[in-house]
């Protein structure tokens, strides 16, 4: 594989925000708690950053996660619409923007969406006082609650609630609330998330001292009940962990697993650009020095082959319900590299995982459960 054909010159935006109040248990993002001028630096070195890229391609989706965007106040807000006006225009697709619920308020949504952010995602994690003391969030159900209504009342057609799963002593039963009392809020997508323990967090050591435990039986029933209970309700799955109404999926999460080009801006922001990747420094102080001087922030820098990119085509690309198209692939990457793969897919077909319709290729729900273990098999030598 030598050469790529690609239709779509349009790229992604990820911009992380870095700062936070608080650390939960379970996070493993890079935050930090803001000290005095941060905030001001931040916004303008941004800008700064942004020319350092260069980035010429029309931008599609823009997604600013954390952290805690939600931190930023209303003024901060104006200062990112206009330079979101000036170096991007107002023909996206699609603006994210993630959320506390405990940092909602009536002047910073009127803001987001004047602004010409189109959707937001609340981190909700559960609707139980108790489980959320687990996670360490700093957010009650009361505060959840109240941060939907001022969404719904702003008149926000798109709006996400992250809500996670097999949480410490967390039964069916309480998980089965927690998806009723969602449903009944009537968001237009819902991301559902497996519990995992990221190493250096407090969740880690509560698991490595025996404090919590990790039931695989229990998590798949979860995944199954889950799956059945969001689809009778109207929700329709497109990933393994994500579902909307129609209409309503994340576009800018389809890019990503789709394995079209983003730029990720801001301290630790990772990238996927013109065959790189690398991240930024997980330091503010040091990405902050490197924009000042002129000097990319970057690490991790890794040059991807074509192989690579069309293996993590194929891993992600099976995490979505309508899977991959084997006559794109072919178009993107070649018909020489796609037969290197025919072996793998004809083995999860025969085993009854994989589906395949014409060009269409796709995991059944038996699949979607080893979706791991499927796609890590697509890591072949070159």
């Amino acid at each position: 594989m030598s050469t790529i054909n690609s239709k779509d010159p349009s790229i992604g935006l990820y911009i992380h925000v870095p700062f936070c109040q608080s650390t939960c248990d379970f996070c493993a993002f890079y935050q930090k708690v803001p000290e005095s001028g941060e905030i001001s630096a931040y916004l303008n070195l941004l800008e700064k950053e942004w020319d350092l890229r260069k980035i010429e391609e029309p931008v599609e989706t823009i997604f600013f996660g954390g952290g805690t965007p939600g931190l930023l106040a209303a003024k901060d807000w104006e200062k990112i619409g206009d330079l979101i006006r000036r170096k991007v225009g107002s023909s996206f697709k699609e603006w994210s923007v993630e959320m506390a619920p405990s940092l909602v308020t009536k002047t910073k949504v009127k803001t987001l969406k004047e602004i010409g952010v189109t959707r937001i995602s609340l981190g909700v994690q559960s609707f139980s006082d108790q489980l959320l003391k687990k996670l360490g969030r700093q957010h009650s159900r009361q505060q959840i609650l109240s941060a939907i209504s001022v969404i719904q009342n702003s008149s926000f057609e798109n709006w996400n609630l992250d809500l996670m799963f097999a949480l410490p002593n967390q039964s069916w039963l309480d998980l089965k609330k927690d998806l009723m009392e969602a449903v009944a809020l009537e968001p237009t997508h819902l991301s559902t998330y497996c519990l995992t323990i990221e190493e250096d967090t407090p969740l880690y050591w509560k698991f490595t001292r025996g404090e919590i435990k990790i039931d695989l039986n229990e998590e798949t029933k979860l995944y199954t009940k889950t799956w059945d209970f969001l689809s009778s309700s109207g929700y329709i799955q497109y990933e393994i962990s994500n579902f909307g109404t129609t209409g309503f999926a994340c576009q800018h999460n389809l890019n990503t697993w789709k394995m079209n080009d983003w730029i990720g801006l801001g301290p630790s922001a990772a990238s996927q650009y013109k065959m790189r990747r690398w991240n930024n420094q997980a330091s503010f102080k040091s990405w902050a020095e490197h924009i000042s001087k002129g000097y990319f922030p970057e690490e991790n820098i890794q040059v991807i082959s074509l192989q690579t990119l069309l293996e993590d085509t194929f891993i992600f690309g099976l995490r979505m319900n309508q899977g991959v198209d084997l006559y794109e692939l072919v178009n993107k990457f070649g018909s020489f590299a796609i037969e290197k793969f025919q072996p793998i897919l004809k083995k999860w077909q025969f085993d009854g995982y994989l589906i395949r319709k014409s060009n269409q290729i796709y995991l059944n729900r038996s699949g979607r459960l080893l979706a791991d273990r499927i796609g890590s098999s697509f890591l072949v030598d070159s």
